[in-house]
């Protein structure tokens, strides 16, 4: 085999462990949403309370550089590859082959290429529909989890069922938890209209910048929480997105 299919084959195997379950409130969703049900009771303890201001401080501070973390780059820097990670390359993963190795996700990259926000190429025609389907099938369920913390919803509107509604009502949970701890309750005001506002709308003091996009073309970070390149401003925060990617 060559080394571009290896890397083909490699890729696919690694893929194959991500859960495709697309139907909201599935019972793979029903698990998922009961282990991390717990945050919405945050508020009803000290120990709880507790974290939610530890969370929203510690935030801040890694955004405007004052905490300082035990790392190589320097802030500045951070904050350019920070900007350049705004865009997700999910159409075919390219950002994701360092985890093949130096050789085949080398490989991998010359023949997996993002030439603009839309116009990729892939390193064959299987794996191209394989991240497609493993995509939405991931966003299906983190958008399931990121409604239901939010308002209770699956998607902003329609109501979770009732098995899933009662994994919050069992502990005491609450919709919203990080909008109502930290005063920008759903639909309020710079708030998200769902509720669950994130960092940047929640936090008291909030750094932009500028630097180059993963494109090197001149970008700033307000472009990619509030628009035009990307908006985030009613896209609930719990959990995090980031971690179907």
């Amino acid at each position: 085999l060559s080394m571009s299919r290896i890397a083909e084959h490699v890729l696919i195997v690694i893929l194959t462990l991500v859960p495709l379950h697309a139907q909201a409130q599935s019972p793979p969703n029903i698990a998922a949403l009961t282990g991390l049900a717990p945050v919405a009771t945050l508020p009803n303890s000290p120990e709880g309370k507790a974290a939610l201001d530890a969370n929203l401080k510690i935030t801040g501070d890694i955004q405007t550089g004052a905490l300082q973390q035990p790392l190589l780059m320097s802030f500045s820097q951070q904050q350019k590859f920070a900007l350049r990670d705004c865009f997700i390359t999910d159409g075919n993963a390219t950002q994701l082959a360092d985890g093949l190795g130096s050789r085949l996700g080398g490989i991998y990259q010359e023949h997996a290429q993002y030439k603009d926000f839309q116009t990729f190429t892939s390193v064959s025609k299987s794996v191209a529909e394989f991240i497609g389907y493993t995509n939405n099938i991931a966003k299906s369920d983190s958008n399931a989890g990121k409604y239901f913390f939010a308002n209770a919803t699956t998607n902003g509107k329609i109501p979770v069922s009732e098995e899933a509604n009662a994994i919050l009502a069992a502990n005491g949970g609450i919709t919203d938890v990080f909008g109502k701890t930290y005063g920008r309750p759903a639909g309020s005001q710079g708030a998200d209209a769902y509720g669950n506002s994130r960092p940047f709308q929640t936090e008291p003091r909030l750094i932009a910048f500028r630097s180059e996009d993963y494109f090197d073309r001149p970008s700033h970070s307000l472009d990619w929480l509030r628009g035009p390149n990307q908006n985030l401003f009613d896209s609930p925060s719990y959990p995090s997105g980031h971690t179907t990617y």
